[in-house]
């Protein structure tokens, strides 16, 4: 189930967890909820100020595409999460001919200065359909605060060097989305594609555009460290990337034991819309990484350049606070 819990002082202390959307079974098929992520709209919002909207990735268990596709949906909530909607359903992928894993992942929720709300995803369905394995960046617009949505239209496109999992940061204007990205022969690394948020995504940004970019100087291509599920935020002072590491220059790893990492770039340093000097290396969490895993990470800055890491290990959901020093 999709499941939610607050806390009212900078995360030291959480409620319990009350579910926002159930797991359910359709025609025998159970339908699991993954990769929660939300926005609470702004104050100003035209239509529903301060509603909570609670996005997941509807995913039939077995595989079993075949009765229930992989989904995109959403509840919302307009009294601080006391409440929650019914589920509703932003996008439905396909049905396919046999079970098979193919379909949209890992949604993300943006409100946009005017008041638009975007919802961010990994898509596969328009190439499993011409039996191709890409998968593309896909978003749709919600003009309502999130009672209906348009139909979706592709942000980011590599061709075979894949994107996924997107994460957006709205700043001066300018939408960020990193994404994890792999060119063919190399594992997936942390890439930044990005638009003007007045008329964003007009045309997808492809290989090679002048909107998308490597967020190190020396790019992280590598053919066997693997560095997926990428996370963005900014604080203050600081641009904020985190992700999900395994494997070392000579040994691809075990993602099973894959850690979270995390790197930052001054925005001091951002020239041409573009932040490519990430640096500071850390692993937060104090874990053993021969015994542990600390995947699906998320960051959220607390203020005063503070950072709350938070990941899932094989103990359960665990966090832990940290100050960016100079």
């Amino acid at each position: 189930s999709g499941q939610v819990i607050f806390s009212s002082d900078n995360g030291y202390n959480w409620t319990k967890a009350t579910v926002a959307i159930p797991k359910f079974t359709y025609n025998g098929v159970t339908v699991n909820i993954a990769n929660s992520e939300f926005a609470q709209l702004s104050a100003k919002h035209p239509v529903h100020p301060g509603r909570i909207i609670y996005s997941v990735n509807l995913r039939p268990a077995n595989q079993a595409s075949t009765v229930y596709p992989y989904s995109i949906a959403y509840a919302f909530s307009d009294d601080n999460g006391q409440t929650w909607s019914d589920m509703h359903i932003a996008f439905h992928s396909d049905t396919w001919a046999s079970d098979v894993l193919k379909g949209c992942w890992e949604p993300f929720v943006l409100e946009l200065p005017d008041g638009t709300v975007q919802i961010y995803f990994a898509d596969e369905t328009p190439y499993y359909r011409n039996g191709s394995s890409d998968q593309n960046i896909s978003v749709i617009e919600s003009f309502d605060g999130g009672d209906t949505w348009s139909t979706p239209r592709i942000a980011a496109y590599a061709g075979k060097s894949r994107d996924g999992m997107p994460v957006c940061l709205l700043m001066d204007g300018i939408i960020y989305m990193v994404v994890e990205h792999a060119d063919p022969g190399t594992r997936l690394r942390p890439q930044v594609a990005s638009n003007p948020a007045n008329g964003s995504w007009a045309e997808p940004v492809l290989n090679g555009s002048p909107w998308r970019f490597e967020i190190f100087a020396t790019p992280l291509a590598s053919k066997t460290i693997y560095r997926g599920a990428p996370y963005l935020i900014r604080t203050d002072d600081y641009l904020v990337v985190s992700w999900q590491v395994c494997g070392t220059d000579t040994d691809r790893g075990d993602e099973a034991h894959a850690m979270m990492e995390v790197a930052l770039c001054p925005i001091s340093e951002m020239r041409d819309g573009k932040f490519t000097t990430m640096r500071g290396f850390s692993k937060p969490l104090h874990l053993d990484e021969a015994s542990n895993k600390a995947k699906w990470n998320s960051l959220c800055d607390l203020g005063d350049n503070c950072v709350l890491a938070i990941t899932s290990t094989k103990a359960g959901l665990v966090s832990i606070r940290g100050r960016i020093l100079p």
